[in-house]
């Protein structure tokens, strides 16, 4: 215990607080003091037994938090949707000299002259095009630097500005923001590109959203049933639990057949979204069954249905 805590205060892992500091770490401004006047998260000593390499055996103590005491983070924001129309369009790509032949039917779409040429030089970039996501990419992550955004480390997706959020993902956009600057966001983005603004955010990327009193409720129904319709289990019983407790994947007297591998990838595949998203209720049901993919036997798919 002493060796864990001696290297808890060696990493800085937390400040000390005095009870009139009422929470608030000396390195914390004062504009912080309200996050931290909730009642503290509980911890505990975990203890295990390792054994060394030569058989001797050490004791080890680890400090951990009580996680599940935790409070959900309560700021109030709100989140708007917008979405880029033709986004790939948008890119410069002069400097790639490449050429395309003549649409098919260039004749009846161009009504009111007519081309005569062999072939077309992109000055924007196309779909279709395989450096198009690229220069996308850095076309418009340009354009968020330049209006005062800055990248987050943590996720390449996510730009930060003060009381705004921008989440981008491809031509998709997600604003997150807790007062009126996400006006002048939107605006700078409207000038920049044709925009649809899609208002307060209620799907994305096949999740749903929807704001509540106290913060958002997500959900994947929609997703849900395509997928159980896709599989033919819309009319399936449900279980209360997401995996039997009692079987056994791994045994080894099993003489099920093989089954049909990509059909039982697909179905671990939609499952593993679901538990990323919104459900991670059955993550380790996911996880259990994922060990089989190589080599799936019948009694592998029915535990994934």
């Amino acid at each position: 215990m002493a060796q864990e805590w001696q290297a808890l205060i060696k990493n800085r892992t937390f400040d000390i607080v005095t009870e009139n500091q009422q929470g608030l770490s000396p390195n914390r401004s004062t504009a912080d003091k309200s996050k931290f006047m909730e009642e503290p998260i509980g911890c505990k000593w975990v203890y295990r037994r390792k054994i060394n390499s030569d058989g001797t055996t050490r004791y080890k103590a680890r400090l951990v938090i009580k996680g599940y005491e935790q409070r959900e983070a309560q700021h109030g924001w709100n989140v708007d949707h917008m979405d880029v129309v033709t986004a790939f369009l948008n890119p410069k790509i002069d400097r790639d000299n490449i050429c395309i032949s003549l649409p098919p039917g260039i004749e009846w779409l161009e009504t009111t002259r007519t081309i005569k040429a062999e072939s077309l030089v992109l000055r924007n970039a196309l779909y279709g095009l395989k450096q198009a996501p690229q220069h996308w990419y850095e076309d418009i992550d340009g354009f968020l630097r330049s209006i005062g955004f800055k990248q987050s480390a943590e996720d390449p997706n996510l730009y930060l500005q003060l009381g705004v959020l921008l989440l981008l993902y491809v031509d998709d956009l997600l604003i997150a923001y807790n007062g009126t600057d996400r006006h002048r966001v939107k605006q700078l983005l409207h000038t920049k590109y044709k925009m649809s603004d899609l208002g307060p955010a209620r799907r994305f990327l096949g999740i749903d959203s929807e704001k509540k009193e106290d913060g958002f409720c997500i959900s994947q129904q929609a997703y849900i049933d395509t997928i159980l319709r896709r599989f033919g289990l819309l009319d399936a019983k449900p279980a209360k639990t997401p995996l039997d407790p009692q079987l056994d994947l791994n045994n080894p007297h099993c003489e099920d057949k093989s089954i049909d591998r990509k059909e039982y990838l697909s179905i671990v595949g939609s499952l593993m979204y679901a538990a990323l998203g919104s459900r991670p209720d059955i993550a380790f049901s996911v996880t259990a069954l994922s060990r089989y993919n190589v080599q799936p036997l019948e009694m592998h798919l029915t535990a994934a249905k």
